[in-house]
């Protein structure tokens, strides 16, 4: 059953008491209902579809546990018949302890213990007891002034003044109480916990419409819609409101607002029977939504694939991006309002996932021409160092020089063996120093052997050693990054 209709069949009293009542049902033209979302994307959403009692119609059913398990804001998934879920939102449900640390007073801590007394009275069921700790906290007893200003004390009285289907007694339930109750909590929280006091406003806007009060309805709900505007329930209920007051052209943007925030109020405004009443204009409201959710599908597509596109020419690695466009393709052939919302956002996402690979790639080709524009400065300072160590080995070849000529020669070939090696053997992965002292080391030496063959072992190992330990030091400079 859907969300109680003020004047039809059943009071409110009755509706609350209703079997059908503990599973949230709602009937939509199939016609309505084929523009909105195909079978497979209803699945996805968690909820059910079977045919109706009255031919042409679907019934879409929401399960008691799948509208009360995970809710962290209330959504199309809500009904006031499981009205007890705004107890578990936001500060509302704050525990003891937490209200012990932000009370000022001795006073104030009583209160919160009585209020704490009521809500395990709630919790057990014993509706009396609850008002009962409830109007202590509130008003106090005997030397204890009590705490009138804390919403969460009015706010569970009205709870249980409104009812719901775990509490459907007529001797509790007061729709007057409820919303003046209500319109407490929402006056004491809006100054600290506005998102908590719109939905004290929406409830209270609930308890009046089913009184028959409309206009109080519709601006308590605006004022719900006022301080949570993130609330797609408080626009449902505006909207639904105003359809009751036969009002489709001020309630269709209304239910637009709701719709864009959770896609799943186009079904709850199919089905609701406020929204029936005029339901050729819901037909032709969802009609209008689909095509204009159309081209912002193709739109989306087509930038998809042009990000596709750069990613070929790159030759990018994009098979993320590919996937979740066939995705948005497939969800763009089933032609449905659902359909083509989840088109455009797989489409996004196979952008974002594009883009993500082309930014990848870009750095991958930016590394390769920096390392091939580093290794060619590098060879040319390498074949530079080569020169001028030949020119040094040069020089200390000239017999006038004497032994500082040795020296200088040693230095020469040592650094001309080692920029010779890491020129033309050594890469980034191998150790310059080690390579420049194998080749200082055998070029040192062989440069005595050839200009000294008769020289004797301990001087060829001190050359060879001291050469490599030269060319080790050059080979080590030529390896960092000029």
């Amino acid at each position: 059953m859907g969300n109680y209709v003020y004047g039809s069949s059943l009071s409110y009293a009755d509706w609350l008491q209703s079997e059908r009542l503990r599973s949230m049902e709602l009937a939509i033209p199939r016609s309505t209902r084929e523009i909105v979302a195909s079978v497979e994307e209803l699945a996805r959403e968690n909820v059910e579809l079977h045919d109706g009692i009255q031919e042409g119609f679907d019934r879409v059913c929401f399960t008691l546990s799948e509208v009360s398990a995970g809710i962290t804001e209330l959504n199309a998934t809500f009904h006031w018949g499981f009205s007890e879920v705004i107890s578990s939102l936001g500060r509302v449900n704050d525990s003891l302890d937490e209200l012990k640390r932000i009370a000022k007073t001795p006073a104030q801590t009583w209160a919160y213990e009585q209020y704490e007394i009521g809500r395990d009275a709630i919790r057990r069921r014993l509706w009396p007891e609850a008002l009962g700790s409830l109007d202590r906290a509130i008003n106090g007893l005997g030397d204890h002034p009590g705490y009138a200003l804390e919403f969460r004390f009015h706010h569970s009285k009205g709870m249980i003044y409104l009812g719901n289907f775990r509490n459907a007694d007529p001797a509790v339930i007061d729709l007057v109480k409820a919303e003046e109750s209500f319109l407490a909590a929402g006056r004491y929280a809006k100054a600290d916990y506005p998102c908590e006091a719109a939905r004290c406003f929406l409830a209270a806007g609930w308890a009046a419409y089913c009184q028959g009060k409309m206009p109080e309805a519709l601006n308590h709900t605006q004022r719900a819609v006022a301080l949570h505007p993130r609330l797609p329930e408080a626009y449902f209920q505006a909207a639904k409101f105003e359809m009751h007051m036969d009002h489709p052209d001020a309630a269709l943007p209304i239910l637009r607002s709701a719709i864009d925030l959770d896609r799943l109020y186009a079904m709850k405004g199919s089905g609701d029977e406020d929204f029936r009443r005029h339901g050729g204009r819901i037909h032709n409201f969802m009609v209008a939504l689909t095509e204009e959710a159309r081209p912002q599908a193709a739109s989306a597509m087509a930038a998809a694939i042009e990000e596709l596109k750069r990613c070929d020419e790159l030759n990018a690695e994009a098979s993320d991006a590919r996937a979740k466009l066939a995705e948005a393709k497939q969800h763009f052939a089933t032609g449905t309002f659902f359909g083509y919302l989840d088109c455009k956002q797989s489409a996004q996402e196979a952008v974002s996932a594009a883009s993500k690979a082309i930014n990848a790639r870009q750095c991958e080709l930016d590394a390769a021409v920096w390392n091939k524009t580093r290794r060619a400065k590098l060879a040319r300072f390498r074949l530079t160092c080569a020169f001028f160590f030949g020119i040094i080995a040069a020089i200390g070849l000239i017999p006038q020089i004497g032994c500082f000529g040795v020296l200088l020669g040693l230095l020469g070939f040592s650094g001309v063996g080692a920029s010779l090696a890491t020129l033309f053997v050594g890469d980034d992965e191998v150790n310059g120093g080690l390579l420049g002292a194998i080749g200082g080391g055998v070029t040192s030496a062989m440069a005595v052997l050839v200009c000294n063959s008769a020289c004797d072992a301990a001087t060829f190992v001190f050359v060879l050693v001291l050469g490599g330990f030269l060319g080790f030091l050059i080979g080590q400079a030529q390896s960092h990054e000029r």
